[in-house]
């Protein structure tokens, strides 16, 4: 831990969890620590608590007003800023979209985009980059474009967790839950990059054929763009992680893509 103590951790995971930062920001703060890795190299103490102080002034429109110095001390601030940044570490800003494009006949081509959208020269940049589409069942890949494509496999041989939308927690201070119960019989269109830097931008195609229906783009939830580094630091550790995020695997990490939707009528 940042600061070699296990008290202030605790303190600092307690006050993140009652003092109303989880609710937007998730049990791991997932967002905020994204949101300082797209600006990794610019980020100290001082930057983090213009933030939180100051809140509003960056972002007028949001949710989350300014806290105070009295509701929020330095001193708690600066357990909180250890635990996120030197504890668990910084994450790349990564996210990516599943959309619907041209169709011919039975066949629709879908693009698929992945982008780390930190600030060029400044944020982190994520390696070991492995992008997966959930295939329909029912259906049949025609073709793929992109840098990197491997291929359809089954998705259990990728040997990754399947990436949750929701962070399943316990709702006292025990320390993890199971992992639910989740469908792995699927196959996944794969395309594999060596590196993924900050304000870059992946993009390919599928194109698969059989029908274009609602359901249909249902089945590709659960896509999602995964990397082996930079991972959460303290992988499996209390009590630095009193609620565990059970959407961040112990190596490495992830974020689902974005579903596609249909067309417009007469598009």
């Amino acid at each position: 831990m940042g600061t070699g103590a296990c008290d202030g951790a605790l303190e600092a995971t307690v006050v993140h969890a009652d003092g109303g930062l989880r609710q937007c920001h998730e049990t791991e703060h997932r967002y905020g620590r994204a949101q300082l890795g797209a600006i990794a190299k610019d980020v100290d103490f001082a930057y983090f608590a213009k933030l939180t102080y100051e809140h509003t002034e960056k972002w007028p429109n949001g949710a989350m007003g300014s806290y105070s110095r009295n509701r929020l001390p330095e001193s708690i601030l600066r357990e909180i800023y250890e635990w996120m940044v030197n504890d668990l570490g910084m994450r790349p800003q990564m996210n990516g979209a599943v959309r619907v494009g041209p169709r011919q006949g039975d066949q629709t081509t879908y693009t698929v985009t992945v982008n780390n959208a930190g600030v060029k020269d400044k944020g982190l940049a994520a390696d070991g980059v492995t992008v997966y589409v959930k295939v329909p069942k029912g259906t049949k890949v025609v073709s793929a474009t992109g840098a990197g494509y491997a291929g359809v496999v089954p998705f259990a041989k990728l040997g990754f967790d399947p990436a949750l939308a929701l962070a399943p927690h316990p709702h006292d201070a025990s320390a993890q839950v199971e992992w639910p119960q989740v469908d792995r019989s699927f196959d996944v269109a794969v395309w594999k990059l060596p590196r993924l830097i900050a304000a870059e931008t992946f993009s390919g195609s599928l194109t698969i054929g059989g029908p274009l229906t609602p359901e249909i783009l249902q089945e590709f939830d659960g896509s999602a763009v995964v990397w082996e580094t930079p991972g959460r630091r303290a992988a499996g550790s209390a009590p630095t992680l009193v609620y565990r995020d059970l959407r961040s695997p112990e190596k490495g990490d992830h974020t689902r893509l974005a579903l596609p939707r249909m067309p417009n009528p007469g598009q």
